[in-house]
C-alpha cells in the first residue's frame, strides 16, 4: 500500500485531510439561547480563519455546502481538499458516524473505517462551535513512525501532530474491541502514547487521552494478564482524574468525569483480584458511587453501568474480608441498576444479571440459605441468554459463572442435573474463549471442579483423569504472582487427592500434598478462602497418614483441619465440613495412639458439625456417619452398648435423608455394616451379625469397580464371617471367610497395609485346616505383598520402620514352609521377606554390564534412575526436620522432593517390567530361586539357616553337593530364645557393656559403656566364676548348634574344620552362636561348637553373591593388597579411648614386618573427607575408634573422626567394587536392633551391603584393654596363613584363633566372656 503524498513545504500539510469530530473533541463557546429543541446549526471551526457551516434543515438532517445530509448523531466524519492554502476547503464527501465508508485518495487504493458515537444533547441553542483536529488520512493500521520517513516527517512537522496519533489509537482502539486482537492493541496503545507526548499541558482533550490509553492498556490486561498493562492502566486513569478541569456544572465535562470514574473503579477491581489486597477494592467502591452519581444526576443512559460497577467492587470487597455487608450492598445496588435499565437494553440487563448472580451465590456460602442460590443460577441463566454466543468476550464468562454455580447447587442438593448441565455450561466456557485469552484458565478450573464432582455419580474414573489435565493447565496459564494461582493449586490438589481414593496410586496423594501446600503459601494473609486450603491439606495428610501409618502424618493433619475451623466465620457453609474432617483426622490419630482424649474431641467435633449444618445439607449424610463411626469406636474401647445404640440411631438419620442411588451408597452400607457389628460384639446376638453381613453384601454391590475399599470390604466380610463360624462352628463359613481373605489380598488397588493384613489372616486361617497348598499359596501372597508395605517410594528410614509391625511374617511362612515338608520354599521365602532395605540398595547398585550389550539406552536410563533412587532414599521428609511453626517453603520444597522420590520408584517399577520383557533378562533383580542360591554356597562348607517361630524352629542346612537338610529343633522354642537373649542383656548390661539399644551412659573406660543408673566403683554381680554366661552357651549348644553337628555328621577337627555360615532369625539373630559350648563336669569332656568348625554369620544367602566365587582369588597373590587405618581415640565430644593407639600401632608393627603397604590417619588427618578419599584407592580398613548405630537409618550409621562422622551412606557412594575387608574395633558394630530382627540394621552387615566381602564386628561394647590383642593376633594369624598376599577367606579362621588366644588368658566370670564372646565375622 503506498503512503500518503508528503506534504508541501510551504505549509506542512498534507494532500487530503480528515476531520473527526466526536463528544470527546468537543470543546467550544456555546450559545445561550434557550433553545430546547436542540442546536440548529453546527460550525466546526478549522483553525482561526476557516470554518464549515452545518445547518439543520430537518429532523436529525443537516445540510452543508454540496447539499450534503449527515445524521444528528454527535461523531462526524468530513473530508475535506485543502491542498491549495489560498483556498477555502473543498468538501469531498459527508458519512454517517458509526458507518463504514470508502473514500478515494488520488491514487485507486480504497481505505475503510468505523467509528463509535453516542448522541449527546446538552445545553441547548441555536449555534454550536465545535474546534476541530485536523490530520493526515492514513491508511487503516499505519503505525508510526513504520510507514516511511517521508510520512514520519509528515507527521513530526506537523503542528497537530498529537491529533494525528489520538486518530491513530482511536482507529486501532476500534478495531481492538471488534476483533481482540493484540496487535490492534498494541498500535493503540502506540498511539495513545505518542499522542500524549506531543499533547499540550493545557489541550482542553488531554484527559479523555488519557483514560483513552488506560482503557486499551486495561483491556490488554484482561485479554494478556500482563499485570504491568494494569499497573498503567491505573496510572492513566489516575492521570486523566488529575487533568480534568473544575467543569461546574457543565455536563460535557462531567460526563467525562464520570467515564473516567467509571474505568478507575473497573481497574481497581482487577488490581486487587489479582494481588488480592482489600485496599484497591475500598477505593474502588467510592469512586463507583461517585460515578453514579453524576450519572444519576445528567439522568444519563450509562447509570445501570454505573451500579453495576458499584456492586461488583462491592463484592470484591466481600471477597477480601468476608464481611456480609459487602454483598448485601452489592446486591442493592446491582438490583437498582436491573431497575433503570430500558427492557431492550439486552446486553445491559445481561451484564447485571451476570454480575448480581456473584454476591447470591456468596450469601448462599455465608448463610446456607438455598432461595440465595436459586436466585444465583436464575440470574445467571438469565445472562447467558441474553448474551449472543458470538460475543468471545462476554459469553465464555457468563458460561463460566452459570457452571460455578450450578455445581455449588450440586454439592448442596445433589441433584444430578445441576451437574450435568454444569459440565456443559463448562465445556461452553472453554469452547467460546480464545487460545490465550487470560480467563481461560478460570474456565478450564470450573470445568475441571465440575467433572471431578459428576465423577461421584459416574464413577468414571474418565472424569477426574481430565478434571486432573485441566487443573495442571489452569496452573501452568497462571502466573506465580497472581492471588488466582493459590487456588488454582488447591483445586489441582483436591483433584489428585480425588484420583488417589479411586486409584491409590501414591504418587497422586504426594502431589496433592505438594500442591496444596504451595497453595497456602501463596494464599494471601486473611483471604476468604485459606479455611478451604488447609482444611483441603488435612484431608489430604489424613489420606498419607492411612496409606503408610506414619504418624507425623495424623498430627499434621489435625493442625490443618484446626486451622480451617479457626481461620472461618461462624456463617461459612463450609464450616461444618470442617468440624467433621477435624474430628475425622482426631479418630484417625486415636485409632494409632490410643489416646482417649482424641476420641472425645473428636465426637465433640462430629456433633458441632451436625448441629449446625441445614436439614437440607447433601453433607449432613456424611457428618452423620462420621459421628456414629466415633460413636462405635468409643463402644469398642471401654464404652458401652449406649454408645452403638447412639451410633445405630444417628446412622438412621442417613437413611432417611439419602435418596435411593445417592452418592457413595456403598459407603452407607459399609457403615451400617460396621455398627452392626459392634453391636454384635456386646451382645453377641446373631441377629446383629446376620444384619451386619447383609449390610456389607450391599456395600460389595454398589462398590464402583476397582475403588480403593474393595480390600477393606472384602476384609470386613472375611472377619464378619469368621465370628459366625466361631458362633457356629459352621465350616462353611470359615471357607467363606477364608475365600473374602484371598479376595482382599489379592485386590491390585487399595491400602498395601490392608492387603497385608488380609492375606495374612487368609493364611492364619488355613493353618488349622489340611489343605497346605491352599496355604502355601496364601503365604506366597503375603511374601509378594511386602515389599509394598516398605517399597522403593519411602525413604531409608520409613522402610525400616514398617517391618516393625510385621517383621514375623517371614518366620511365619518359613515355619508353615516347613511344616509343609518344603525347606526350599522355606528359603525362598525367608530370603524374600528378610533384610529388605539391604536387598533394595543392592539392587540399585547392581551391575548393568549384561544389558548395557543388549540396550545401552535402556541400561542407561536404569542406572540414573537407580542412583536417583538410591539418593532419594536418604532424604529427610518434609515433617522430619520442621514443627509445627516450621518455614512453609522449606516443607514445599522437602514435599516436592518427597513427589519427585515418588516418581522415581514408579518408573523404576516401568523399567523393571520393560527390561525383564526382553530376552535372557526374565529373572533381573528378581529374589534368587533356591537352585540359583546354592549356586553361591562356598565349596568350603555350609549355609545355615535358623528359623525361630511360636509354632516351631527349624534349621535347614545348604551346601551345594547335597539336597536340603531340614533339622527340625524340637527342643527350642521361640519363648526359650527370648529368655536366651534376655538373660545374655542383662548379662551384658550387669558388666558395664552395652547392648542392643539398652540406654547407657558413656564411661571412661574407653569403648566400654555403663547402663543407666549404674553407679562407678561398683563391682559386676557376674564376674563370679559360673556366672549366666555359661548356661546360656550351654542351652545354645544343646538346642541350637549340636542338632546341626550331629544332622551334618560333623566330627572335632583342629586342622580341618569346615566353615559354617549361620543365617539366623528372630531372637537368635542376637545370640553368639559362634561361642555355644556344653558345660561339661570336667574341662576334658567339654564339647564347643569352635571344635567342629569355624563360624561366621550372613543376613541373607543372597550376601553371598559375586563373594563366595572370590574364595580363591585372593590365595593368588594377584590382588594389590593396600590398608588403611584410622585411630581416633580422642573424637571431639565423646570420651578418649587410650587402647585405640596402641592397637593402631601393634596393626601397623605388623604390617611393616610383612611389608604390606598401609596409610594410618590418626586424630587431625582422620577427618571425613580424607578418610573417604583413601577409602577409595584401599582394599583393606581398620577402624579403631567410636562408633555409632542408627537403626531408624541405618546408611546414617557410622564411625565418629576429628571433624564429624563418616556414615554409610558416604561408604556407599563410593560405589566400590574391590572392597576385601573391613576391620571395625568399635563399639556394638553388629548389634542390630530387637525389634528388627529380620532386617540386620548394624554396621557390619551394612559393610557387607557397601561392597566388603568380609567384616569383623562386635555385638556390643568391647574393653580398651584387649582390643590391641585381638587386632594384633587376628592379622599375625592372616598374613602367617595367607599363601600369598593377604587371603580375606581366612579372616574367619584368624577371628577363631584370636578369640581363642585371648579366651585363654582371661578367666570364666560373665565379664571375662563378654570380652571375647562379641567379636563376630561377616561374609566370606
Amino acid at each position: 500500500m503506498q503512503s500518503p503524498v508528503a506534504p508541501q513545504p510551504n505549509h506542512g500539510l498534507g494532500t487530503k485531510f480528515a476531520i473527526y469530530v466526536t463528544t470527546a473533541t468537543i470543546r467550544s463557546e456555546l450559545s445561550s439561547s434557550e433553545n430546547q429543541d436542540g442546536w440548529s446549526r453546527l460550525r466546526l471551526l478549522l483553525g482561526e480563519n476557516d470554518a464549515i457551516t452545518l445547518e439543520k434543515v430537518g429532523d436529525g438532517i443537516w445540510e452543508g455546502k454540496g447539499n450534503s445530509e449527515l445524521t444528528s448523531e454527535d461523531g462526524y466524519l468530513l473530508l475535506l481538499d485543502i491542498s491549495d492554502p489560498n483556498k477555502p476547503p473543498e468538501e469531498v464527501a459527508y458519512v454517517n458516524a458509526g458507518a463504514e465508508f470508502e473514500a478515494q485518495y488520488v491514487g485507486p487504493e480504497k481505505h475503510q473505517y468505523r467509528f463509535d458515537s453516542e448522541v449527546i444533547k446538552t445545553n441547548p441553542g441555536s449555534t454550536l462551535d465545535i474546534s476541530c483536529a485536523v490530520s493526515v488520512m492514513l491508511p487503516r493500521g499505519a503505525q508510526y513512525p513504520t510507514e516511511g520517513r517521508s510520512q514520519a516527517a509528515a507527521m513530526e512537522n506537523n503542528p497537530l501532530v498529537h491529533s494525528l496519533y489520538s486518530m491513530m489509537g482511536d482507529e486501532a482502539a476500534a478495531c481492538f474491541e471488534e476483533t481482540r486482537n493484540i496487535t490492534e492493541a498494541d498500535t493503540a496503545i502506540s498511539a495513545y502514547t505518542g499522542a500524549l507526548q506531543y499533547t499540550p499541558v493545557d489541550y482542553p482533550d488531554i484527559q479523555s487521552r488519557h483514560r483513552n490509553l488506560g482503557i486499551v492498556l486495561l483491556r490488554r490486561f484482561e485479554c494478556a494478564g500482563n499485570f504491568d498493562d494494569l499497573k498503567m492502566a491505573l496510572s492513566a486513569f489516575r492521570a486523566a482524574t488529575e487533568v480534568t478541569p473544575n467543569t461546574g456544572s457543565s455536563p460535557i465535562g462531567l460526563i467525562d468525569l464520570m467515564k473516567t470514574y467509571y474505568y478507575l473503579g473497573g481497574a481497581l477491581k482487577a488490581l486487587c483480584r489479582y494481588t488480592g489486597t482489600a485496599e484497591p477494592a475500598f477505593e474502588a467502591v467510592q469512586v463507583f458511587k461517585k460515578a453514579v452519581e453524576i450519572s444519576d444526576v445528567l439522568s444519563h443512559p450509562s447509570l445501570p453501568q454505573q451500579y453495576g460497577g458499584l456492586g461488583d467492587a462491592c463484592f470484591v470487597c466481600f471477597e477480601l474480608t468476608r464481611n456480609v455487608q459487602h454483598l448485601e450492598r452489592a446486591v442493592e445496588a446491582l438490583e437498582s441498576g436491573i431497575k433503570v435499565t430500558a427492557q431492550d437494553d439486552e446486553a445491559t440487563l445481561a451484564a447485571l444479571h451476570n454480575t448480581i448472580g456473584n454476591p447470591y451465590s456468596m450469601l448462599f456460602q455465608e448463610t446456607g440459605d438455598l432461595t440465595y442460590l436459586n436466585k444465583s443460577i436464575e440470574a445467571y441463566k438469565t445472562s447467558v441468554d441474553l448474551t449472543p454466543p458470538s460475543d468471545a468476550f462476554l459469553a465464555p464468562r457468563r458460561y463460566g459463572n452459570l457452571c460455578l454455580g450450578l455445581t455449588i447447587r450440586y454439592k448442596r442438593t445433589g441433584e444430578r442435573q445441576d451437574i450435568e448441565d454444569a459440565v456443559l455450561a463448562g465445556r461452553k466456557a472453554v469452547y467460546l474463549t480464545p487460545v490465550g485469552h487470560p480467563d481461560l484458565p478460570q474456565w478450564f478450573n470450573l470445568l475441571a471442579s465440575a467433572l471431578k464432582d459428576r465423577r461421584k455419580h459416574t464413577q468414571d474414573i474418565k472424569d477426574i483423569d481430565e478434571a486432573i489435565s485441566l487443573h495442571r493447565k489452569a496452573v501452568e496459564l497462571t502466573s506465580l504472582d497472581h492471588s488466582y494461582h493459590s487456588f488454582r493449586n488447591q483445586d489441582l490438589g483436591v483433584s489428585l487427592l480425588a484420583r488417589f481414593d479411586r486409584t491409590g496410586d501414591l504418587r497422586d496423594i504426594e502431589e496433592a500434598i505438594a500442591t496444596l501446600q504451595a497453595a497456602i503459601d501463596t494464599c494471601p494473609s486473611g483471604h476468604v478462602y485459606l479455611p478451604n486450603i488447609y482444611d483441603n491439606l488435612g484431608s489430604a495428610l489424613s489420606t498419607r497418614f492411612r496409606r503408610t501409618g506414619e504418624l507425623q502424618f495424623a498430627d499434621r493433619a489435625i493442625a490443618a483441619h484446626r486451622q480451617s475451623v479457626i481461620l472461618s466465620s461462624p456463617s461459612n457453609s463450609r464450616l461444618p465440613s470442617f468440624y467433621s474432617n477435624l474430628g475425622a483426622s482426631l479418630c484417625m490419630r486415636f485409632g494409632k495412639k490410643n489416646q482417649r482424649e482424641d476420641l472425645v474431641q473428636a465426637i465433640v467435633a462430629f456433633r458441632k458439625a451436625v448441629e449446625i449444618s441445614p436439614a437440607d445439607h447433601d453433607g449432613l449424610p456424611i457428618w452423620y456417619g462420621n459421628l456414629a463411626e466415633a460413636l462405635a469406636s468409643q463402644s469398642h474401647n471401654g464404652g458401652g452398648l449406649e454408645d452403638i445404640e447412639e451410633a445405630l440411631i444417628v446412622h438412621q438419620k442417613i437413611v432417611e435423608i439419602t435418596r435411593t442411588g445417592g452418592r457413595n451408597l456403598y459407603s452407607q452400607h459399609y457403615s451400617h455394616g460396621i455398627l452392626l457389628k459392634e453391636r454384635f460384639r456386646h451382645t453377641n446376638d446373631e441377629r446383629d451379625l446376620e444384619a451386619a453381613l447383609e449390610a456389607y453384601q450391599l456395600a460389595l454391590h454398589n462398590i464402583p469397580e476397582g475403588h480403593s475399599e474393595f480390600s477393606g470390604l472384602h476384609l470386613s466380610i472375611a472377619y464378619a464371617k469368621m465370628d459366625r463360624h466361631q458362633l457356629t462352628r459352621g465350616h462353611e463359613h470359615l471357607m467363606d471367610a477364608v475365600a473374602h481373605f484371598e479376595l482382599a489380598a489379592k485386590s491390585p488397588v487399595g491400602n498395601p497395609l490392608t492387603r497385608f493384613e488380609a492375606a495374612r489372616r487368609w493364611a492364619g486361617s488355613l493353618t488349622n485346616l489340611d489343605d497346605l497348598s491352599a496355604g502355601m499359596a496364601a503365604f506366597r501372597v503375603c511374601i509378594e505383598l511386602l515389599p509394598l508395605a516398605a517399597g522403593l517410594d519411602q525413604t531409608v528410614e520409613r522402610r525400616h520402620t514398617t517391618p516393625v509391625d510385621i517383621s514375623d511374617l517371614s518366620r511365619e511362612a518359613a515355619a508353615y514352609a516347613f511344616l509343609a515338608g518344603n525347606p526350599k520354599a522355606a528359603v525362598e521365602w525367608l530370603e524374600e521377606s528378610r533384610c529388605l532395605v539391604w536387598g533394595q540398595l543392592n539392587n540399585l547398585r547392581t551391575s548393568l554390564d549384561d544389558l548395557r550389550q543388549h540396550d545401552q539406552v535402556l541400561a542407561g536410563r536404569f542406572s540414573t534412575v537407580s542412583g536417583a533412587l538410591e539418593k532419594a532414599g536418604t532424604r529427610k521428609g518434609p515433617y522430619d526436620v520442621l514443627n509445627n511453626d516450621g518455614n512453609m517453603k522449606t516443607t514445599i520444597s522437602l514435599q516436592k522432593e518427597a513427589v519427585a522420590h515418588v516418581e522415581l520408584a514408579a518408573e523404576y517399577e516401568t523399567l523393571l517390567k520393560r527390561i525383564r520383557a526382553e530376552p535372557g533378562f526374565q529373572r533381573f533383580l528378581k529374589t534368587p530361586s533356591f537352585d540359583e542360591l546354592i549356586e553361591n554356597v562356598p565349596t568350603s562348607g555350609y549355609v545355615v539357616i535358623m528359623n525361630v517361630e511360636g509354632s516351631r524352629c527349624d534349621a535347614v542346612c545348604l551346601s551345594r553337593s547335597r539336597e536340603p537338610l531340614h533339622v527340625p529343633l524340637t527342643g527350642l522354642s521361640y519363648d526359650k530364645a527370648l529368655e536366651l537373649r534376655n538373660q545374655l542383656r542383662g548379662a551384658v548390661n550387669s558388666c558395664g557393656l552395652r547392648m542392643r539399644g539398652a540406654k547407657v551412659e558413656k564411661q571412661e573406660d574407653g569403648r566400654a559403656l555403663a547402663p543407666l543408673g549404674s553407679k562407678k566403683g561398683t563391682k559386676s554381680t557376674t564376674g563370679r566364676r559360673g556366672g549366666v554366661i555359661p548356661g546360656i552357651l550351654n542351652d545354645l549348644w544343646t538346642l541350637v548348634a549340636k542338632p546341626v553337628v550331629n544332622a551334618l555328621d560333623l566330627v572335632p577337627s583342629n586342622s580341618n574344620r569346615k566353615r559354617v555360615w549361620w543365617c539366623l532369625t528372630g531372637p537368635l539373630a542376637f545370640l553368639p552362636i559362634h561361642a555355644a559350648a556344653a558345660t561339661p563336669s570336667t574341662p576334658e569332656l567339654k564339647e564347643s561348637l569352635s571344635n567342629f568348625v569355624v563360624s561366621s554369620y550372613i543376613p541373607t544367602v543372597a550376601s553371598l553373591f559375586n563373594r563366595s566365587s572370590a574364595l580363591t582369588s585372593s590365595t593368588t597373590g594377584t590382588l594389590d593388597n593396600r590398608f588403611m587405618l584410622v585411630s581416633q581415640p580422642e573424637a571431639p565430644g565423646l570420651c578418649a579411648i587410650p587402647g585405640v593407639a596402641r592397637e593402631v600401632e601393634s596393626v601397623t608393627g605388623t604390617l611393616d614386618d610383612r611389608s604390606v603397604p598401609r596409610v594410618v590417619l590418626t586424630q587431625k588427618s582422620a577427618t571425613v573427607l580424607t578418610t573417604l578419599s583413601q577409602i577409595k584407592s584401599h582394599n583393606y580398613l581398620h577402624f579403631a575408634c567410636h562408633a555409632y548405630q542408627d537403626s531408624t537409618n541405618p546408611l546414617n550409621s557410622g564411625f565418629f573422626l576429628n571433624d564429624g562422622k563418616l556414615t554409610l551412606s558416604d561408604i556407599f557412594k563410593l560405589g566400590k567394587t574391590d572392597a576385601e575387608l573391613a576391620y571395625l574395633s568399635a563399639c556394638q558394630t553388629s548389634a542390630g536392633d530387637e525389634r528388627l530382627s529380620e532386617e540386620a540394621v548394624h554396621l557390619a552387615a551394612g559393610m557387607l551391603a557397601a561392597g566388603f566381602r568380609g567384616v569383623v564386628g562386635t555385638m556390643w561394647s568391647i574393653r580398651d584393654q584387649d582390643a590391641p590383642e585381638m587386632a594384633r593376633d587376628f592379622y599375625e594369624y592372616l598374613l602367617e596363613h595367607s599363601a600369598s598376599g593377604i587371603d580375606t577367606s581366612l579372616a574367619a579362621h584368624a577371628l577363631d584363633h584370636a578369640a581363642q588366644r585371648l579366651k585363654e588368658k582371661v578367666g570364666e566370670s560373665d565379664s571375662d566372656f563378654l570380652a571375647w564372646l562379641p567379636y563376630v565375622h561377616f561374609g566370606v
